[in-house]
């Protein structure tokens, strides 16, 4: 199942980013996910999807919602 999530607006942005979230595929961690109990370039199953973020299992086998800037497939989002 697959969602789209609109960033910004017609009256605040210039360009509305439009991203499509597709649930059980893959994201890529970036560095900055590192502070958070993800590394670096590991892939992450998408197991549920809120407004801009995701609930991924974390390095530590925990279940836990992360902001979509942490990973590389929504580089430039943010």
């Amino acid at each position: 199942m697959e969602k789209k999530i609109v960033l910004g607006n017609k009256n605040g942005y210039k360009e509305v980013l439009e991203i499509t979230i597709a649930l059980g595929k893959d994201v890529t961690a970036n560095k900055a996910a590192e502070e958070h109990n993800l590394t670096e370039n590991k892939k992450y199953m998408v197991l549920a999807r809120c407004c801009d973020l995701i609930e991924i299992v974390n390095d530590k086998d925990v279940k836990d919602w992360y902001s979509l800037e942490y990973f590389k497939e929504f580089r430039g989002c943010y």
